[in-house]
């Protein structure tokens, strides 16, 4: 993956270059950032594609939990505390069998 930053931006940093590689572990903590920072900002719809997004860059990793829990923030900004409560309780199923298989 690449990032393109604004290149004013960089210029003040003394930063030449634009384009910048970054791991997929990176990209992952990325996206997740600016998935937090659309909830926390009331910016549900484009929460929402940006987990979409995130669910497709994940689908051979182990990290649905981290999915969960954004989509879990998501349904408490969108006050459906009931969606909420539903996709923790995913979550703390799936800790109870790892617990169980370890």
């Amino acid at each position: 993956m690449t990032i393109q930053v604004r290149t004013n931006n960089l210029n003040k940093l003394g930063i030449k270059s634009s384009i910048f590689q970054v791991k997929p572990k990176d990209k992952i903590d990325l996206l997740r950032m600016n998935i937090e920072i659309l909830i926390k900002s009331g910016k549900i719809e484009e929460a929402q594609a940006s987990i979409n997004k995130l669910i497709g860059d994940l689908q051979d990793s182990n990290m649905e939990d981290e999915i969960l829990i954004l989509n879990s923030e998501l349904a408490l900004k969108e006050e459906n505390l009931k969606k909420a409560v539903n996709l923790l309780k995913v979550i703390f199923y799936m800790i109870n069998i790892l617990i169980f298989y370890i």
